[in-house]
């Protein structure tokens, strides 16, 4: 019986692509590095960890530098955030929105998704097993995590054990587990 749904955030429950697009680029040409384009954000930073990109795009610099970077110049992209057709009517149509206690963010694992560190994490905080939560992702690198984790994985906009391009589709799918 599932008694859990885990969200992943950027690309399900907001749209932070361009936020971070714009903060990443901010932050190359701060440290006085060459900016890059849609294309190379999408395919090689965009959904993978930071540590596994910052060498490639950073060389010679701590990443705790980049980081604290990063940390102080947030506020300046959050109009570029934007919030995901029906996140709160589903949320609330589900009688959900207020169960959202447990919040894991990307700094709180050593490894980045596909790794499926952040889902043990959820698991351990939640107090279940795999077989009691599903996980809401829109990359294939929440797909791996999600298999390598034996979580059965919603696919949002992309396939899965099951797949919704509508958060909205939740409903008719969590009737099912």
């Amino acid at each position: 019986m599932i008694k859990a749904i885990v969200f992943d955030m950027d690309g399900v429950l907001i749209d932070s692509f361009t936020a971070w697009f714009n903060r990443f680029n901010n932050t190359l040409k701060h440290f006085g590095f060459k900016q890059i384009d849609l294309e190379e954000f999408k395919n090689h930073i965009w959904a993978i960890n930071f540590a596994e990109t910052a060498n490639k795009y950073f060389p010679g610099m701590k990443i705790d530098k980049i980081r604290d970077y990063y940390f102080k110049t947030f506020e300046m992209f959050v109009k570029d955030i934007k919030k995901i057709p029906n996140v709160k009517k589903i949320l609330e149509r589900l009688n959900i929105l207020q169960y959202f206690s447990v919040i894991i963010g990307g700094e709180m694992v050593k490894k980045g998704k596909p790794d499926p560190e952040i889902l043990f994490v959820a698991l351990n905080k939640l107090k279940m097993k795999p077989e009691e939560i599903f996980y809401v992702g829109d990359t294939i690198y929440d797909k791996q995590a999600s298999e390598k984790a034996k979580i059965k994985f919603i696919g949002y906009k992309i396939d899965g054990d099951e797949r919704v391009d509508d958060l909205g589709e939740l409903i008719n799918i969590s009737k099912t587990f």
